[in-house]
């Protein structure tokens, strides 16, 4: 399936980039990446908050998050706070 939010980086690899404020005139962006292990199922690197387009491509992907194996945040930014 081909998404609008998410997008296939190679082979695998999808990620979704999304708009990150940290003041009114900076936007430094933020993502969030989705890895197909060698079992199917999916490392999540990063999290973000998104829109419900971006939520129902991620449940397409992951199968309603059954494939997700395991989640890394690798940094506060990641956090949605």
């Amino acid at each position: 399936m081909k998404y609008s939010e998410l997008a296939e980086m190679g082979a695998g690899f999808w990620n979704l980039s999304v708009n990150f404020s940290v003041s009114p005139f900076t936007n430094i962006r933020n993502h969030m990446s989705f890895i197909r292990l060698n079992s199917g199922k999916f490392l999540v690197v990063d999290t973000c908050v998104f829109s419900e387009e971006a939520k129902r491509e991620i449940d397409d992907l992951t199968d309603n998050g059954a494939l997700i194996e395991a989640v890394v945040g690798t940094h506060p930014y990641h956090t949605g706070e």
